[in-house]
């Protein structure tokens, strides 16, 4: 270089470097912006802290945190000194790379390099605290924030309601961030009431959610009022009632984003009314939306599980820049599904990870691990790389469809690894129910099992004892040890030392692993009750698979008044009873013996609004089977048999093994 006059010229013009080391940052190869900044140090022609800063905006677009670290790394050693914007750019990156531990200490960093931290620090770091399930953690930040002369204002309240999914449904934080709306800018406003719907869909919480979508222009929301209210009912509109107060704001006439259409149209596809979602977007697109990748991810999803994912890989190819003809065209199933799909109205049509995410679960359910090479030949076309998300599709899919051992799935993990690719707590949910699922098969029985039929040997519970230390840490694995008597510990040791090196969590998920693996398995109701009441007292709050895990334990204990009474405080804390609470008491009756308390139980469920599905009509069936009332269960299961389907004429003669055979397949 030094010998050429014209690399010498660039090297020494900081605006023309700045601007090589920019468009090199927005290349497929970021990483070399490293080298550049390097030799202009090297040949005496460091940049200022002001390239490094426009450097890492570039990168952060798109989502190379980690070369983002490294970028700023070079600029202290180089420079000589740090920013506070560097700082912050800093603290975003570690909160991405879900470097927890980092990201608790940047303010000491802030400290060292004598710059005070703004708003936008403490916020990252609260949302760090918030991505990692830390409600403690959170509360001490808030604290700090405060001590520390930073407002917690309306744009922290909007935060905070953002990110109920991982912290809990707060009805504190959904007040203040009511009541913070007149204080925010439009696009904040619009982002907290969406949040806010999207936490009362989630418990299906109707009347809220009506109520909520009321904040909105009226004629702007009539479609989406429209699918969300055919799904309420009597039962739902009168549940947790007093939650409904919402005192709108005067003059806030928001209008809804695409964000707020792509929240009901999640709600639809999770009620399975895939056409009434797409007929919604085939609406707003008419009257001119465009679709942003939220929006394809969603329609993706609706025509695969309407049967029609021949529609949405033509979707897709449409969009996509490269052609990939062939890789798409291997993809099809050759069914005939409508053909059309709606438009979309966008003006650069292109794949994004998100997207190829949702066509990855699609064709998984059509075609299995046979469209996994076409796959993956798209998104390499594409200059897609797998992440997290792409990952944890492949190993619920191997989990659920190939029963896979721990051993394969440690496998996987290790195989697709990398700097930017990491271990997290969605993977690790797919291994303890492996983990799970082998211990619970020598010990978990059906409720056709009588009590006294149960096997309860000494030896399958000290055999699943091995997997927990009660005495050891709690997190990450919220104490759920893979011992060194298993055959793949040597596989589970990184993937939980990368764990617990960066501060991860427990989450709401592996706490209800941990108390179902208590209750169900070991049958130790005192320390399922002691865990369960410990996440509480963290801030957890408890949803109604922590509640039916306590449940399924005094159940199988033959303890129902303890189970019943466990529903009835589900209750009493907001979460509504469903099919599988009600299923376990009918089931805990039905290994007694006895069957008219079984079918009180039932009628119960009925009663409340629920509609009986196969496992609960199985569990009544069974009541009448241990209690020798052959008969009687036979026919029952013919008369129940029409909440599901008609009854089938070739069923007619059939004896009850046969029934109970066929019906458990529907």
């Amino acid at each position: 270089i030094k010998k050429s006059p014209g690399l010498m010229a660039l090297f020494s013009d900081g605006r023309k470097i700045r601007n090589v080391i920019i468009s090199v940052a927005q290349s497929p190869t970021p990483q070399h912006s490293l080298q550049i900044f390097a030799l202009a140090h090297d040949l005496g022609h460091t940049l200022k802290q002001t390239a490094y800063e426009a450097t890492c905006f570039h990168l952060a677009t798109s989502k190379k945190w980690t070369v983002i670290l490294e970028i700023i790394a070079s600029s202290k050693e180089q420079v000589g000194y740090t920013s506070g914007r560097l700082l912050n750019w800093r603290a975003r990156a570690l909160l991405e790379c879900e470097e927890f531990s980092l990201l608790r200490g940047i303010l000491t960093e802030f400290q060292a390099a004598g710059i005070s931290p703004n708003q936008r620090t403490y916020h990252l770091i609260l949302s760090g605290y918030i991505r990692n399930h830390d409600r403690e953690g959170i509360k001490q930040h808030l604290r700090c924030m405060q001590e520390a002369g930073i407002s917690v204002d309306g744009t922290t309240h909007a935060l905070l309601s953002r990110s109920y999914r991982n912290t809990g449904v707060d009805p504190e934080v959904n007040r203040n961030a009511l009541k913070s709306l007149p204080d925010l800018l439009p696009d904040e406003r619009v982002a907290v009431v969406n949040s806010l719907l999207q936490s009362s869909l989630d418990k299906r919480d109707i009347s809220r959610a009506l109520q909520i979508l009321s904040l909105f222009e009226t004629d702007a929301v009539q479609d989406l009022c429209s699918l969300i209210s055919s799904y309420q009912d009597s039962a739902t509109a009168s549940f947790n009632s007093s939650s409904l107060e919402i005192a709108t704001p005067p003059g806030m006439g928001l209008i809804p984003t695409v964000a707020t259409v792509v929240v009901v149209m999640n709600f639809g596809i999770k009620n399975s009314s895939y056409s009434a979602v797409i007929q919604l977007w085939e609406r707003r697109a008419s009257a001119g939306l465009s679709a942003t990748q939220h929006v394809i991810t969603s329609l993706v999803h609706a025509y695969f599980l309407q049967g029609q994912g021949d529609t949405a890989i033509r979707m897709l190819a449409a969009i996509s820049p490269q052609p990939c003809v062939n890789e798409f065209h291997s993809l099809l199933m050759g069914t005939k599904d409508g053909g059309g799909f709606p438009p979309l109205n966008i003006s650069r049509p292109s794949l994004t990870i998100r997207i190829c995410n949702a066509l990855l679960r699609g064709s998984l359910r059509q075609r299995g691990f046979d469209s996994v090479p076409p796959f993956f030949s798209i998104m390499h076309a594409n200059e897609l790389r797998p992440n997290a998300r792409t990952l944890e599709i492949l190993m619920a899919h191997i989990n659920r469809s190939e029963e896979a051992l721990p051993r394969t799935l440690f496998q996987l993990l290790r195989a697709f690894s990398s700097p930017t690719l990491r271990p997290s707590m969605r993977h690790l949910h797919h291994i303890i129910s492996s983990v799970y699922r082998q211990e619970k098969r020598p010990i978990l029985c059906s409720a056709w099992i009588p009590k006294n039929r149960i096997s309860t040997s000494n030896e399958h519970r000290r055999l699943v004892r091995l997997l927990l230390a009660p005495e050891g840490p709690f997190d990450p694995t919220a104490g759920i040890e893979l011992s060194r008597h298993l055959s793949y510990r040597r596989f589970a040791a990184p993937f939980i030392q990368s764990l617990k090196s960066r501060g991860v969590k427990p989450d709401d998920a592996l706490v209800f692993s941990r108390i179902k693996r208590d209750a169900a398995l070991h049958l130790d109701l005192g320390s399922a009750n002691s865990v369960f009441h410990a996440s509480v007292v963290r801030g957890m709050y408890p949803n109604w698979h922590h509640f039916a895990a306590l449940m399924e334990g005094y159940a199988l204990s033959g303890d129902s008044a303890s189970a019943l009474a466990v529903m009835n405080a589900a209750e009493r804390a907001g979460v509504k009873p469903n099919a599988v609470m009600y299923t376990t008491l009918v089931a805990s009756h039905a290994r007694q013996g006895d069957a008219a308390s079984a079918m009180h139980m039932f009628k119960q469920m009925v009663l409340a609004g629920i509609p009986p599905d196969v496992p609960a009509i199985d569990a009544l069936v069974s009541a009448f089977y241990n209690a020798h009332q052959h008969d009687k269960a036979r026919q029952l299961l013919r008369s129940l048999w029409t909440y599901i389907q008609p009854f089938p004429e070739d069923m007619q003669l059939a004896n009850l093994e046969t029934m109970i055979s066929k019906f458990r397949s529907l």
